[in-house]
């Protein structure tokens, strides 16, 4: 009897474990592919400072996506990676983005196979997203067993960092910072797509420290970009003042890169408010002004 009961329950158990399931388990005999999240900056990994959400996609050698999720960020707290249980040994890519927002964004095909692109909605944003990607191509040795891998996310995004200097009254009810035209939108290969004609705008506020500071997140760029920085004053519409991004990255470069590759770019910027006179200066830097034309 026992030996019969063996037969029928066994086969069933394993249908329920592990119905050549290309899903995420926590099971352990059903986890073939195992793969962890890392955001390393200088030799710290600060996935957990920067990064909330992540939304992956697998791809098998023709390009089908095989399997897609979005890990919440209790999910990535009991486990920061994936564990999926992948259908057949062979070759595969992961294609992973960080802090993705669907309300402001969207993601789909390039038309290349195995890769995806995110695209910004809306011809005025506030801003990129906090974008990161982590890109793997890895071979699946066989469905048996657990197989481990590492993942590094990079950031896709270019940060502005405004203060405004003024001893006038609400400055940060005044005025506005606006940059572009830039692309809207980026590919996992890492080729930025959209034509150059989105500007990205912020709101300044007051900090807790008593700042007029404004944040606005960009997608990446090079020292060749068209992309000015305009100050607008809010009520009138005028452009008071704005300096070219190229000017800057010319002779400075892009902070980040080289060693820092997986820091986020900053760029910090002063905004000075004398009377009438508006102007724009990089910290550490001081260029010849462009100022817009009456």
């Amino acid at each position: 009897m026992s030996k019969v009961f063996y037969k029928l329950f066994v086969p069933v158990l394993l249908t329920l474990l592990c119905p050549a399931c290309i899903t995420e388990v926590d099971v352990g005999a059903c986890n073939n592919t195992v793969i962890s999240f890392e955001n390393l900056v200088d030799g710290n990994d600060e996935f957990k400072d920067n990064i909330e959400t992540v939304t992956y996609v697998i791809y098998d050698s023709e390009g089908k996506i095989v399997y897609q999720k979005t890990l919440s960020a209790d999910e990535l707290d009991d486990f920061q990676g994936l564990k999926v249980r992948l259908p057949e040994a062979g070759h595969y890519r992961v294609v992973a983005w960080g802090n993705y927002d669907s309300s402001n964004s969207q993601i789909g095909p390039t038309g290349k196979p195995g890769e995806n692109q995110i695209v910004i909605n809306g011809n005025d944003p506030s801003s990129f997203d906090n974008l990161y990607l982590g890109t793997l191509d890895f071979d699946l040795p066989s469905v048996d067993g657990r197989h481990e891998w590492t993942l590094d996310m990079k950031p896709q995004v270019v940060e502005i960092d405004a203060v405004i200097k003024s001893e006038l009254p609400d400055a940060d009810q005044v005025y506005e910072i606006k940059v572009g035209p830039l692309p809207n939108g980026i590919t996992s290969g890492g080729e930025i797509i959209g034509d150059d004609d989105t500007y990205y705008t912020g709101s300044f506020t007051v900090g807790e420290d008593g700042k007029i500071e404004s944040t606005v997140k960009l997608p990446p760029f090079d020292e060749n970009t068209d992309a000015v920085i305009q100050i607008i004053n809010k009520e009138t519409g005028e452009v008071v003042s704005e300096i070219k991004l190229s000017d800057y990255l010319k002779e400075n470069g892009l902070p980040g890169g080289g060693d820092d590759d997986n820091k986020k770019p900053v760029i910090d910027i002063e905004i000075s408010v004398s009377g009438t006179d508006v102007s724009i200066t990089f910290p550490g830097w001081k260029p010849k002004p462009v100022y817009p034309s009456i």
